[in-house]
């Protein structure tokens, strides 16, 4: 699979905040999930989209340590 600069997203719309119940690689991923996952909100507030994800490369990867003893 050949990444195009995105992820597929499936959501609910039925709340206010929309939360984020997935992200996937893609579309039959996100539509399988969404379609076959039992979930505690209406099936017709079940969604899925393509959403484009931008990236940084510094160059680098960095280690991080604990402040704590």
């Amino acid at each position: 699979m050949t990444f195009d600069g995105g992820v597929w997203i499936v959501i609910q719309d039925s709340e206010a905040d929309n939360p984020i119940l997935g992200v996937f690689a893609s579309e039959s991923e996100a539509a399988e999930f969404a379609r076959d996952t039992p979930f505690p909100y209406p099936r017709s507030s079940i969604l899925y989209g393509h959403y484009k994800v931008g990236y940084r490369f510094d160059g680098g990867g960095r280690r991080f340590a604990s402040t704590e003893s």
